[in-house]
């Protein structure tokens, strides 16, 4: 499963959302008391060109053990015009199907074409590559409670560090996904 995410206002609580409200019964953040959603939600593309920023949280597990799901609130800044993304870099990627995916860059594919190979943090395996068009925005950080870690804070690069880098994590995860392949085949028996 990849990272998808939940449609955010510029304020970085997510739009529609579900909230509890005095005295009982819920509403949605832009929405009326009835729980309904506005009439339109913006999109990820047009929040980074309005507000220069995205403020969200993703779905799935593919970022773990940076991101859980639905827990952290991530940041996204578009790129600086003619910016390209760097090996290490996480980038949110919009996919022909529509489906938004956050994952790191394995590898920068040269010019003229250009484009990226990208892998979750959580998976063994790269992604197909991903052509420059696609990429819409540059990770910038997540929020962990109410304190916000950036990609250059310490916390980030140790995380890079002992997770992203270490080769040990490809053994760990070929070691969980086997004990989980044999664990299935019991169950079913």
């Amino acid at each position: 499963m990849t990272d998808l995410f939940d449609s955010a206002d510029a304020a970085g609580a997510p739009v529609g959302a579900e909230i509890e409200v005095p005295g009982g019964g819920q509403a949605s953040q832009n929405g009326g008391t009835d729980g309904t959603l506005p009439e339109r939600v913006r999109t990820i593309e047009e929040e980074l060109a309005e507000q220069g920023v995205y403020y969200g949280t993703t779905t799935g597990d593919s970022m773990e053990p940076l991101l859980h799901h639905r827990r952290q609130t991530i940041v996204l800044k578009p790129f600086a015009p003619g910016a390209r993304a760097v090996r290490g870099d996480v980038i949110l990627v919009k996919r022909e199907d529509g489906h938004y995916v956050l994952h790191r860059v394995v590898r920068v594919l040269p010019l003229p074409d250009g484009g990226y190979l990208t892998r979750g943090d959580n998976r063994l395996h790269r992604d197909l590559p991903v052509p420059e068009e696609q990429v819409l925005a540059r990770f910038d950080g997540y929020y962990h409670g109410t304190e916000f870690v950036p990609v250059d804070s310490a916390r980030y690069r140790a995380y890079v560090w002992f997770w992203v880098k270490n080769p040990c994590r490809f053994a760990y995860l070929a070691a969980r996904s086997a004990v989980r392949r044999v664990t299935r085949g019991k169950k079913r028996k």
